[in-house]
């Protein structure tokens, strides 16, 4: 079986790989910035695919930090509709951490 290549990655980076290294992701974010704050509802519309494909990613980017929902997660019973804004500043980080781990040494 062959060996799959693993580097060592700093967190921030590996990070940076999971929020943007899926199409899914990045067109989630993308659809917050063009028309967000959205529901997940408006986002199924906007993007398609499954609903339960759209929740994994979308609460992994709200996981990651890049996207915040309101209200906020807590131990609410019964359906709540929430509304997903882009976390700009952690975006930010994100693309920086990437942007270094690819460019070569100055």
């Amino acid at each position: 079986m062959p060996r799959i290549a693993r580097p060592d990655l700093p967190d921030v980076v590996e990070q940076a790989v999971e929020v943007f290294g899926a199409r899914v992701r990045v067109a989630l974010l993308r659809a917050l910035n063009e028309h967000g704050p959205c529901t997940k509802a408006e986002l199924h519309r906007l993007l398609g695919g499954s609903e339960a494909n759209l929740h994994t990613h979308l609460m992994a980017l709200e996981q990651a930090g890049v996207v915040r929902a309101d209200p906020p997660r807590s131990d609410e019973s019964g359906p709540v509709i929430r509304r997903y804004t882009v976390e700009h500043g952690q975006v930010e980080v994100l693309l920086e951490a990437l942007g270094q781990a690819v460019r070569a040494p100055r």
